[in-house]
């Protein structure tokens, strides 16, 4: 376990984890949606700030998937695809996501066996989570004692709601739980709230 993680568990009695970037890798720099958007005239940057403005709203349940990159192509004055293009979309931006990260299902083994309890808390979409998730990533369900997935409660972090219901869900006070999550706004939300935090570097 690495030194900046350790140095919180004899505080805590509950270690979260976030999804992306946590327990999977992140997608290739080959990721195929990047091909498929500059096919009907989005670039990868255009892509990138798409996802980052609207994203929240997939995993939290508001819009789909086909809504989500018509969004963007609407950000960008560009016209639909095809519904097949649609389609193919949801598959290549799921499937960039389906690669576990072993050492952190290792780490999370670790914190088990000393006695931690175990979130997880995402930002996910519930057709991810139906097709991919719960087939892929079985052995790092088996060992939450809680789980809060966005879409499913209609809430994202850095929302502070979501961060009471994993707290309540999980049975565990803020001041008792050390979140892991890759993104520095997620672990500042976390922090204001009580919790203790670390950005994810890799177990």
């Amino acid at each position: 376990m690495k030194e900046k993680y350790a140095a919180h568990m004899p505080f805590v009695d509950g270690v979260v984890f976030d999804f992306g970037g946590v327990m999977s890798h992140f997608p290739k720099a080959d990721w195929p949606i990047y091909p498929m958007c500059a096919q009907v005239g989005l670039s990868r940057e255009a892509v990138k700030r798409g996802l980052d403005d609207h994203r929240h709203e997939y995993d939290a349940g508001f819009i789909d998937c086909e809504e989500l990159y018509k969004k963007i192509l609407r950000d960008n004055n560009l016209p639909d695809p095809p519904a097949q293009w649609f389609r193919e979309i949801y598959l290549a931006d799921s499937r960039g996501w389906r690669r576990p990260d072993e050492a952190t299902l290792g780490l999370m083994r670790e914190c088990k066996a000393a006695g931690k309890r175990i979130g997880i808390l995402t930002n996910m979409s519930v057709p991810f989570f139906n097709d991919y998730f719960v087939p892929v990533f079985g052995c790092f369900r088996e060992l939450a004692d809680a789980e809060v997935v966005s879409g499913f409660v209609h809430l994202y972090k850095p929302q502070r709601e979501i961060y009471d219901l994993m707290s309540k869900r999980i049975g565990l006070p803020a001041e008792k739980l050390l979140f892991l999550d890759d993104l520095e706004s997620n672990i500042a939300a976390a922090r204001s709230l009580g919790w203790r935090g670390e950005v994810f570097t890799g177990a």
